[in-house]
């Protein structure tokens, strides 16, 4: 019996969070083109090139890693105010974000990735003019002069390796940034008897001397977050010569509630009344208190659930048929409690049927983007104005709408909306608006599509 982990019962999850990592990349360069530059957007950009990089690897796509480290590598350098941004950039990662969506789609099929597109696209990553600006120059200089030593204490869960994850692919991403010092823990190690492959017992001691920042070296580590413990924090000779990295590795588990806690109790085991080193590792409790704010679940499961709803409310519709014929005196407690039933049955369908409810935002996504490229392809200037995106509709509704949707704004950008020079002749703004906008009307949503252009013939 082989002890391999199959990689494969992976690869539909991969897809799916892929994809709408990709789509949150397209998203991030829509705005960026229209002007909204801020950090919020480029790190979110440069998040999700990132992990679909690292889970890309991990699961033995390396086409579709390599690919995206040359578009990771163009973010990172926008990101350090190293690249300024412009129309040219934008719209080639527009292009390799297109290139990488339909990598992506072929993960689980037999069918091949275009060679001369990926080809073309990475050499024009590898080409795409390079310019500094003064203060971005500056910046650079002193970031290369900023070299830290970083201590850093990582503890795999048990179950590390069932969600694809590899720590040898996590360290050989540290040892690029800089000198790598690693020592492997085995305190948790079973017995060989006990052992089994499939579970992770080992945790890493590590010194990272690098001039990357914390942020960077958090980011090597963002896709397992989840699945492990971790400690970063600035050199500190009184705790590595403490002997207590195993108290730190099985104590403090990043992102929990009680992490302050955890870590103010570690560290006055460690060193009591070191204020110094409080602080330094306080720093490392970004996102304490934040909880998930949703999990993913299978279409066919939620089904499944709505459907076991509607025969409890059947069953209890005949449970509540059946005590009419009763003596309500003899069963005055058993009336009570379908009365409570009922309440609770009706209160339980209503929270489940909310479940298939999703904002009709995600039908919106995808008209930006459409937008974007009919711009480019007609000369006009249009914008698209959204009203109500969060106004929610069924799940099924929503995917059936997308098209339709996608049908009106393109007629309106195409057939309804004047080129610049056709607006001007009339006394309009160059820019054309359409807008779309979604709202409640009685038991029905009303959705609009609207724009400021001559109209259809």
């Amino acid at each position: 019996m082989s002890n391999e982990i199959d990689l494969s019962q992976f690869y539909s999850i991969f897809i799916e969070e892929s994809s709408e990592l990709v789509e949150a990349m397209e998203s991030g360069l829509l705005q960026l083109e229209l002007g909204e530059i801020g950090d919020d957007i480029i790190n979110t950009i440069f998040r999700a090139a990132h992990s679909i990089k690292g889970s890309g690897a991990t699961l033995g796509f390396n086409e579709i890693a390599d690919f995206t480290h040359g578009v990771e590598a163009i973010l990172e350098e926008i990101r350090s105010g190293e690249r300024t941004i412009t129309k040219d950039t934008i719209g080639l990662l527009l292009q390799c974000v297109d290139c990488l969506r339909e990598m992506i789609k072929r993960c689980d099929t037999d069918e091949s990735n275009d060679q001369n597109l990926i080809a073309d696209l990475s050499q024009k990553l590898k080409s795409l003019p390079y310019a500094l600006s003064e203060k971005s120059t500056t910046a650079v200089k002193k970031k290369k002069i900023n070299i830290n030593t970083w201590d850093i204490l990582f503890k795999p869960n048990p179950n590390f390796f069932f969600s694809g994850n590899d720590p040898f692919r996590l360290l050989q991403e540290l040892e690029k940034m800089g000198d790598l010092d690693v020592q492997v823990n085995t305190g948790q190690l079973p017995e060989f008897s006990k052992l089994d492959s499939q579970q992770c017992y080992l945790g890493w001691e590590m010194t990272l001397t690098s001039e990357a920042e914390e942020e960077q070296i958090r980011e090597v580590f963002a896709w397992v977050e989840d699945d492990c413990d971790l400690i970063l924090m600035l050199s500190n000779s009184d705790i590595r010569g403490s002997g207590e990295a195993d108290l730190l590795l099985e104590s403090v588990v990043v992102g929990q509630k009680d992490m302050a806690l955890k870590q103010i109790a570690v560290e006055k085991r460690i060193n009591p009344g070191d204020e110094k080193t409080v602080a330094q590792l306080n720093i490392t409790a970004d996102g304490v208190g934040e909880e998930a704010s949703s999990i993913r679940v299978s279409t066919d499961k939620m089904d499944e659930l709505v459907n076991l709803v509607g025969e409890l409310v059947i069953t209890q519709s005949i449970l509540k048929q059946a005590t009419k014929n009763l003596d309500p005196e003899q069963l005055a407690s058993l009336t009570l409690n379908l009365q409570q039933l009922e309440r609770n049955t009706r209160d339980l369908q209503e929270q489940v049927l909310n479940i298939r409810m999703l904002p009709i935002k995600f039908a919106f996504q995808r008209l930006p983007r459409i937008v974007h490229d009919l711009n480019r392809a007609l000369g006009k200037q249009v914008k698209l104005k959204f009203s109500g995106a969060d106004t929610e509709l069924d799940k099924t509704v929503l995917e059936k709408i997308g098209d339709p949707l996608v049908h009106l704004v393109r007629n309106a950008l195409d057939h309804g909306i004047e080129i610049p020079e056709q607006r001007r002749a009339t006394g309009k703004e160059e820019n054309g608006t359409i807008h779309v906008n979604a709202f409640y009307q009685g038991g029905s949503i009303i959705i609009e599509v609207s724009d400021d252009g001559a109209g259809l013939n």
